[in-house]
C-alpha cells in the first residue's frame, strides 16, 4: 500500500473548495513547456516497433454533480476545472518496461479518461536516479512535457505535472541500467478535466474578474514595472487559488523566498506561475509557461494571516523574476498599491490614494492589520488573496487577508501587517543577521551572493594540493562533459605545479551524489580527461595525470546527469622532479640544459661546495673516447656547484667556484662510457639556471681505411667528428641527394664465421649518417657493394649477403660531411647454403653383461642456425687388431647392441651422423682380456665442418 501524503484536501481554507492536490503547471498553447524540464524528446519516437503502452481508465466521472457545485461557488473560492480521481500506479504495479540493446530500461503507461479535455496527476513517489528521464505527452503528441529528471526530485519526493491535453496521455520513463531498480515513481492522484481548461484559457477575461480592475502592462502600472514582476499566482490542482510575492532578505543572496497568506496554506506541491500578464492593456490571455513547483513552507501565523515559504526549483533566469523589498517598522504610508491575480485572471494593480488605518481583520479594535478604506483606482477578488500591498516607497508592508472590495462596492480590504509577521517569525528569515526593519528590492540574478564564487570556469578557485569541500546543489552547469552524460552543475578549480607532478585528483567514496570529474587545458572546453564512475570508488571519480611544470589545469567538479550535492575534492602530487636522484638521472647530449634545483631536494652530499645542496642529476653517454666538460658559466646568478661520477658512489672530480661562483667540471672518458652529471649548489644554494656539456672527441685511430678496427656482431658506439674523407666518391652506388661520396670518414673490418645475410645499422645515431661496405681490402676506387643514406630517418642501413671468413670493411660517414656520434649494430642470418650435419656429441656408453648401451645428443644443425630435416646415425666397431665395421645403425639418438660384446674383442665405439666422422666422440670398451688402447679415427671420411 502507498501512503497518502499530506495535501491540499487535509486543509480547509475560506478561498477555496478543499481537493486532493494534484498540482499543475499551466500552460494554455499546445507544445509548450510549461515546467522546469531539459527539454528533449521521448526516446520512443524512432522506437516505430514498440507495442502501445497498457492503458488505464479512470472510469465513471459525475460531471452533473460537479457542475451543481460550481454553480453554488461564490467568488472568494477558486475556480475549478478539474475533477481528482485517486490512483495506485507504480513501476512495479502498472504499465510495461522494455529491455533495451544498451541494457537500459523503458517503462510507458497510457491514463484515459473518457470526454477529458486535459489530464493531470500527481506523485506522491518521485524520485528519480542520475540519468532517469521522464516525457509525458498527448496521443498525437502535439503537446510534451519533460524530460523530468533528478533535478526535479523534491525534499518531500513529491511531484507533480501541469494538464496535458486530450482524453488520453502517456508517460514514458527511461531508467539507466547503471541505477536499475533505484527509480520511485508512483501516482496517487488523477485530475479529470471537465471544464475544457486550455479552451476557457483563450477566452478573454479569464476568470471573469471585474472590468474596474486595470492590466499591469497598462500606463499606470509602468512606475511599478519590478514588483509586478515578483508577483506569482499559486496553483493546486484544479484550482487557481491564490496570489503572493517574491520577497528580499537583509543578506542579498538571492534566496527564493515566496511571501502569501496564512489561509492560503501554500502546499508542497503547489506551482507558481509567474508573469501572467496581458499583453495589452486590453483584456487579453497571457503566457503560461513560466512556472515553478514545490515549496518549502518556513513560517506562518493567523494573527497577521502570513504563510512564508521558499521555492524549491531554481527559479529561470530568463522568467525576469524581481525579489521586491519590504518594511517591517510599521510605519503608515501616504498611499498603497496591490499587484495580484483576482479570480485566477491576469495579473491587476489597484491603487489606494490614502493612508491605511490599522485595526483588526474585519475592523475594529487591533493592530495585525492594515484596513484600506476605499480603492480609488480598480479592486481586489477571490484569488487576490495572499498578494503583496506595497508602500510608496515600492516596498512590501503586507499579504491580503480578505474583504469586501469589488467592482460594485470597492471598500474594506485587509491586509496582514508585515511589521506583526515579521516578529511573529518571519524576520528569521527575512532579516537573519538582525536588527533591520527595512530591505531594497534586487533582481533575482544580480546583487551579492548569488551563488558559488567559483560556479564559472572564468571565475576557478586556484588550488594546490589538499582537501577542499564543495557543494554543487546551487551551481549553475558551465560546461558539457563528455563523459557522465553531460555533466550537470559544475564547479571549478585552478591548479598549477611549478615543478610538474604527477596529479591525482579524485573525489572518490568522498561525496554524497554520483559525481563527474573533468580536466580542461583552459576554458573553452578542450577536456584532457573525464572520468565518471571511477574502479573501487562506487559512484564518485578519480582522474590521474601529468601536469607539465609551471602549466595551469582547470579541474571540474560535477555529477552524472545534471546530479549534484556535496563532498570533498582531493588533490595530491607526486615526483614533481624526475630526476632528483642519480638512479633517476635524465640522459641528455651536448649543448645548453635548463635546470631548477628550487623544485628539487638534496639526494646526495656533495665532495666540495660545503656538502653542496638541493640537486639534480643527468647522464651522458660517451661516443667515442674524449674529454667531457659541463660547466655553468655564465648562465646563472647563484652560487653553484658540479660534481661528475663514475656511478651513484663513485665521484671522478667535483667544483664549486671556477668562474666566479658558477662552477667546471672536466673528465677524459673512453668510447660508450656513461658519467653522471650533479647539479648542486653551495651550501644549500639552489635555483634555476643552465649547464653547458661539451665534448672533444680524442683524435679518430680509424680515420684511415688502413687502422679500421676491427668489430663483431653486436653494437659499437661510434663519433666522426674531427674525421677527414679519405675514402673514394661512390657516384654509382652512393649517389643520395646528388651528393656521391661518404663523408668524414671512419673504418671498421668485419668478419662473419659462416655463409649469412648481414645488416649493419646506424639507426638512432644523433646526425645525418652515410654508410658504404667494401669486400677484401681498403678501396682505392669505386667498389662499394652496398651502400645507404637515409633507412631510418636520416640514418643509414645496409644488408648484404657475405661468405663466411671474408674481410669486409665499413665505412662510416655522413651527408655532405656531417659529422656527430652514433652506434653501429651488426646482425647476421646465416643463409644454410651446407647442411652438412655437425658431429653427434656427448657419446655414453655403459655395458650390461653381452649388450652394449649407447646414447649420445641429437643432430638439428649443421652450422649454427641451419636446421637438418632428419639425420641417420652409424656405429662403428674396432677391434683389438684395428679393424673397422658397423655395429649397428639408428634414425634415433640411443641403440642397444644385445650380445655383441660375447667375444670382448671390441676396443673402440664411433657413432656418426649421415657418414660424418665423430670425432671426439671416441669411448672406449674395456674387459678384463684387453689392453687399453688409444681409440684410432676411421680414415679416410668426410670431414666435419
Amino acid at each position: 500500500m502507498h501512503s497518502t501524503p499530506d495535501s491540499a484536501c487535509s486543509r480547509v481554507a475560506p478561498f477555496r473548495v478543499a481537493m486532493v492536490t494534484a498540482a499543475m503547471a499551466l500552460a494554455f498553447l499546445p507544445r509548450a513547456q510549461a515546467q522546469v524540464s531539459v527539454g528533449g524528446s521521448p526516446l520512443s519516437s524512432t522506437m516505430r516497433s514498440l507495442a502501445p503502452a497498457p492503458i488505464h481508465s479512470l472510469g465513471f466521472i459525475d460531471l452533473a454533480a460537479l457542475a451543481a457545485e460550481d454553480a453554488q461557488a461564490g467568488k472568494d473560492e477558486a475556480w475549478r476545472f478539474g475533477a481528482t480521481v485517486e490512483a495506485d500506479l507504480g513501476l512495479d504495479n502498472a504499465g510495461i518496461w522494455t529491455r533495451l540493446d544498451n541494457g537500459d530500461r523503458l517503462w510507458r503507461l497510457s491514463i484515459h479518461s473518457d470526454g477529458a479535455y486535459s489530464l493531470n496527476c500527481q506523485f506522491d513517489q518521485f524520485v528519480l536516479p542520475a540519468g532517469g528521464r521522464l516525457f509525458v505527452y498527448n496521443s498525437d503528441r502535439s503537446m510534451v512535457l519533460g524530460a523530468f529528471t533528478k533535478a526535479n526530485n523534491k525534499p518531500n519526493g513529491q511531484f507533480a505535472i501541469q494538464p496535458v491535453e486530450g482524453e488520453t496521455i502517456t508517460l514514458e520513463y527511461l531508467e539507466p541500467a547503471k541505477y536499475e531498480g533505484s527509480t520511485l515513481l508512483h501516482i496517487n492522484t488523477i485530475v479529470h478535466d471537465y471544464r475544457d481548461f486550455y479552451g476557457m484559457a483563450s477566452q478573454r477575461d479569464f476568470g471573469d474578474s471585474g472590468s474596474c480592475n486595470n492590466n499591469v502592462v497598462c500606463p499606470e502600472g509602468a512606475p511599478w514595472a519590478n514588483e509586478i514582476r515578483s508577483v506569482g499566482m499559486l496553483l493546486e490542482g484544479g484550482f487557481r487559488y491564490c496570489s503572493g510575492a517574491m520577497i528580499n532578505n537583509t543578506a542579498d543572496n538571492g534566496r527564493q523566498l515566496f511571501l502569501s497568506a496564512n489561509h492560503c496554506t501554500p502546499g508542497a506541491n503547489d506551482i507558481i506561475m509567474f508573469n501572467y500578464n496581458s499583453p495589452t492593456c486590453a483584456n487579453a490571455n497571457g503566457p503560461t509557461n513560466m512556472t515553478v513547483q514545490g515549496l518549502t513552507q518556513l513560517s506562518n501565523g493567523s494573527a497577521s494571516d502570513y504563510w512564508l515559504v521558499e521555492v524549491v526549483e531554481t527559479i529561470p533566469q530568463s522568467y525576469g523574476v524581481y525579489l521586491a523589498g519590504w518594511d517591517a517598522t510599521g510605519t503608515v504610508p501616504p498611499s498603497t498599491v496591490g499587484i495580484h491575480h483576482p479570480s485566477g485572471d491576469v495579473k491587476k494593480i489597484t491603487f489606494d490614494n490614502n493612508s491605511p488605518g490599522i485595526s483588526a481583520y474585519g475592523g475594529g479594535s487591533g493592530t495585525n492589520h492594515w484596513h484600506i478604506f476605499n480603492w480609488e483606482d480598480g479592486t481586489t477578488e477571490g484569488g487576490s488573496s495572499g498578494s503583496p500591498l506595497f508602500n510608496n516607497n515600492h516596498q512590501i508592508i503586507g499579504q491580503l487577508h480578505g474583504g469586501t472590495a469589488s467592482c460594485s462596492n470597492n471598500i474594506d480590504d485587509y491586509y496582514g501587517r508585515l511589521s506583526v509577521s515579521y516578529s511573529a517569525g518571519a524576520g528569521t528569515y527575512l532579516n537573519p543577521g538582525g536588527g533591520i526593519l527595512s530591505q531594497a528590492g534586487r533582481e533575482l540574478y544580480a546583487g551579492g551572493g548569488s551563488g558559488p564564487v567559483n560556479d564559472t570556469c572564468a571565475s576557478a578557485t586556484i588550488v594546490g594540493d589538499g582537501v577542499y569541500p564543495f557543494d554543487t546543489t546551487e551551481a549553475t552547469a558551465d560546461q558539457t562533459m563528455p563523459c557522465a552524460n553531460g555533466g550537470g552543475p559544475d564547479l571549478f578549480y585552478l591548479y598549477n605545479s611549478p615543478c610538474g607532478a604527477t596529479v591525482t585528483v579524485s573525489t572518490c567514496n568522498d561525496a554524497d551524489y554520483d559525481t563527474a570529474l573533468g580536466l580542461l587545458s583552459d576554458c573553452s572546453g578542450t577536456y584532457l580527461a573525464c572520468n565518471d564512475d571511477f574502479a573501487g570508488c562506487n559512484l564518485t571519480s578519480s582522474i590521474t595525470f601529468t601536469a607539465d611544470p609551471g602549466v595551469d589545469y582547470v579541474i571540474q567538479v560535477a555529477g552524472y546527469d545534471g546530479d549534484s550535492g556535496t563532498g570533498n575534492l582531493t588533490i595530491s602530487s607526486v615526483g614533481g622532479v624526475p630526476n632528483e636522484t642519480c638512479a633517476t638521472a635524465m640522459a641528455v647530449g651536448t649543448g645548453s640544459h635548463a635546470f631548477d634545483t628550487s623544485c628539487s631536494s638534496q639526494s646526495l652530499a656533495m665532495t666540495c661546495a660545503s656538502g653542496g645542496g638541493p640537486d639534480l642529476w643527468y647522464s651522458f653517454s660517451a661516443p667515442s673516447a674524449g674529454t667531457l666538460e659541463v660547466n655553468t658559466c655564465g648562465s646563472t646568478g647563484w652560487d653553484t656547484a658540479l660534481a661528475l661520477y663514475s656511478d651513484c658512489s663513485t665521484v671522478i672530480t667535483c667544483n664549486d667556484d671556477d668562474c666566479s661562483v658558477q662552477s667546471r667540471v672536466t673528465s677524459n672518458v673512453s668510447a660508450g662510457s656513461t658519467t653522471l652529471i650533479q647539479v648542486s649548489g653551495y651550501n644549500g644554494n639552489s635555483g634555476a639556471g643552465s649547464f653547458n656539456l661539451l665534448f672533444t672527441p680524442t683524435a679518430n685511430n680509424n680515420d684511415l681505411c688502413e687502422n679500421a678496427i676491427l668489430v663483431g656482431e653486436g653494437v659499437t658506439a661510434f663519433s666522426n667528428v674531427g674525421a677527414t674523407t679519405d675514402g673514394p666518391d661512390e657516384p654509382g652506388a652512393c649517389t643520395a641527394f646528388n651528393y656521391t661520396n661518404v663523408g668524414s670518414d671512419i673504418w671498421y673490418e668485419y668478419v662473419p664465421a659462416v655463409n649469412a645475410d648481414v645488416t649493419v645499422s646506424l639507426c638512432g645515431s644523433g646526425y645525418d649518417t652515410k654508410m658504404a661496405v667494401y669486400e677484401g681490402s681498403c678501396p682505392a676506387v669505386e667498389s662499394a657493394i652496398a651502400c645507404n643514406d637515409d633507412f631510418c630517418n636520416l640514418q643509414s642501413e645496409v644488408t648484404f649477403a657475405a661468405l663466411g671468413g671474408t674481410s669486409y670493411i665499413i665505412r662510416i660517414g655522413g651527408y655532405n660531411g656531417a659529422t656527430g656520434s652514433g652506434t653501429m649494430t651488426i646482425s647476421l642470418v646465416p643463409t644454410c647454403s651446407d647442411l652438412t650435419p655437425l658431429a653427434p656429441q656427448n657419446l655414453s656408453v655403459s655395458i650390461v653383461g653381452n649388450t652394449v648401451n649407447l646414447n649420445w645428443d641429437d643432430v638439428t644443425e649443421s652450422v649454427a642456425g641451419c636446421p637438418l630435416a632428419a639425420v641417420s646415425y652409424t656405429v662403428w666397431a674396432t677391434d683389438a687388431d684395428g679393424n673397422v665395421s658397423v655395429a649397428g645403425s639408428s634414425a634415433v639418438s640411443n641403440i642397444s647392441l644385445v650380445g655383441y660384446n660375447a667375444t670382448g674383442t671390441v676396443r673402440t665405439l664411433q657413432v656418426t651422423a649421415s657418414e660424418v666422422v665423430a670425432r671426439g666422440s671416441h669411448n672406449t670398451i674395456e674387459n678384463a682380456s684387453s689392453e687399453r688402447s688409444k681409440p684410432v679415427e676411421i680414415l679416410p671420411r668426410k670431414q666435419s665442418h
